[in-house]
């Protein structure tokens, strides 16, 4: 993502309903993990600067999704967390 915004940051702040509405899905399957964790700091940096919170919501959901349900399914992604069960409990 140097240098040019990544594919979710131009999704938030595309005008254009064909590009603003298409759903995070189909480009998190095609993309590989290195890809959707550059996505996530491309995110993570965008929310944090701006100052529109309709954007840094719509980052923040781009950033569950792809925690959540994307990238645990990326081969050579860590199963397991590293804080113990124990730390938790």
């Amino acid at each position: 993502m140097s240098g040019s915004r990544s594919e979710l940051v131009a999704r938030i702040l595309a005008t254009d309903p064909a590009v603003r509405d298409r759903p995070i899905e189909a480009f998190a399957a095609a993309a590989d993990r290195e890809q959707l964790l550059a996505e996530a700091e491309a995110l993570d940096a965008f929310r944090r600067d701006s100052t529109n919170l309709y954007e840094r919501v719509r980052a923040l959901f781009f950033l569950y999704a792809l925690h959540r349900f994307h990238l645990p399914g990326k081969p050579g992604f860590r199963e397991a967390g590293l804080i113990p069960g124990a730390a938790v409990a």
